[in-house]
């Protein structure tokens, strides 16, 4: 018999989950908001307070959806071990419709582990807005001396602190800020520094096997996140934070109601996000399916649409945006939506007479980080993100960049090869 691990009963399983993580931080928020200060700064004081603890509610429910998730998967495994126990089977094969419930029970595992993440993603970025919150709110407590940047994030903060302390023709810090920052300021750079790397995308970068029921993996960050995007982060972090602020109210409650409906578009988007050792065609299929399934997702009367058609509604939402990932031109466009269309159809039937019509090497690998875009300019629509928010997201964190990048690199190869 394969072995297979003791896990605990379900009761057992759901006193694991710390629910009372956050009880702490909401005891300290209230007797701060019960501080006696003068009028004026008193009344700041509750205004920003209420903010934060807006804030804090949000990031409590998401903490508990994470635990739902986390049990949610552990109980499929369960049911998993039970019905093969139940069946006697040792080895079996899922996708060819010989066992149906367990093929019922993988996909359910699979869906709970997706959710997970998706809410794991939600915890990090809300997450860095209530810590940044904080701050602003903190401001009329600790009389900070003038310098101090309260309003321009996490980092901006630290750093306004730190520039202080380090000119020798001042004084220690004024009381009392400096008490203050000699108990915080360094708690504050080590969160900083975690949020940090996931502050620049609001689809964050987690090891593929993190949140697996039945797997060893831990929060690391990828070579390649770390490489390309944290020396963007200090000089983005200002914009992304006012666009963030700007519109967080709507994305917090169109994050949560549109999760349901939109739940296969996040199923397959982030199928080949947190697989990128899967084949290159296959990770294209991946985001072409999820480019249709959104938009049929999205239609109270999605009828029947070609890929075409499904395509170009999707790219017209946001025509200042998909200009700068496809390119200006009515002609681009068409090319775009023609590549995508024969390379689907290739790498799905393998039909001969489409393999030198159908894109490969760099080519694919542009349409792939082109669709990669059109999805996460989709998501971010249907967030309430108007288009001139998404264009500055898509500039901070090098999206258009990148684009250009392989765009170069096709022409390149193209020229090379006469």
């Amino acid at each position: 018999m394969p072995w297979k691990p003791d896990i605990p009963p379900p009761e057992v399983v759901e006193a694991a989950f710390p629910r009372d993580a956050f009880d702490g931080a909401a005891a300290a928020l209230d007797r701060v908001l019960w501080l006696s200060l003068p009028e004026e700064r008193q009344d700041t004081l509750l205004q920003r307070g209420g903010e934060v603890e807006s804030l804090l509610e949000e990031v409590i429910a998401i903490w508990n959806r994470i635990g739902d998730d986390r049990i949610a998967a552990i109980e499929a495994r369960r049911d998993n071990y039970e019905l093969t126990d139940k069946l006697g089977l040792t080895h079996y094969v899922l996708g060819d419709g010989s066992h149906p419930d367990l093929e019922e029970i993988w996909h359910r595992e699979l869906a709970a582990e997706i959710q997970l993440r998706v809410d794991y993603k939600s915890l990090f970025v809300f997450g860095d807005l209530l810590v940044a919150a904080y701050i602003p709110m903190s401001e009329p407590v600790w009389d900070a001396p003038a310098s101090i940047r309260h309003h321009d994030g996490t980092t901006a903060f630290i750093k306004s602190v730190q520039t202080l302390r380090s000119a020798t023709q001042l004084p220690a810090l004024p009381q009392p800020f400096g008490s203050y920052m000699d108990v915080l300021l360094d708690l504050l750079v080590s969160t900083d520094r975690l949020l940090g790397f996931y502050r620049d995308k609001f689809i964050v970068h987690l090891p593929p096997d993190m949140l697996s029921a039945g797997a060893g993996g831990s929060i690391a960050i990828p070579l390649d996140f770390h490489v390309q995007h944290a020396p963007r982060r200090e000089v983005a972090e200002a914009e992304l934070r006012r666009l963030r602020l700007a519109h967080i109210s709507r994305v917090t409650r169109s994050w949560f109601a549109k999760q349901a409906r939109l739940k296969p578009v996040f199923n397959l988007y982030f199928s080949s996000r947190y697989h990128p050792d899967l084949y290159l065609d296959v990770r294209f299929l991946l985001h072409a399916r999820a480019i249709e399934t959104y938009d049929y997702r999205r239609r109270r009367k999605p009828g029947n649409r070609t890929l075409v058609q499904r395509i170009a509604d999707v790219v017209d939402q946001c025509k200042t945006v998909y200009k700068r990932i496809i390119g200006p031109t009515a002609a681009e466009r068409d090319a775009f939506i023609e590549a995508v269309k024969v390379s689907r159809n290739y790498y799905t039937h393998y039909n001969p007479r489409l393999e030198k019509k159908a894109a490969r090497g760099s080519a694919l690998l542009l349409l792939l980080v082109q669709l990669q875009a059109i999805i996460e300019m989709s998501l971010l629509r249907q967030l309430g993100f108007p288009a001139r928010a998404i264009n500055e997201i898509f500039k901070c964190v090098g999206r258009f960049d990148e684009i250009e990048h392989f765009k170069a690199l096709v022409a390149e190869e193209t020229a090379e090869g006469g």
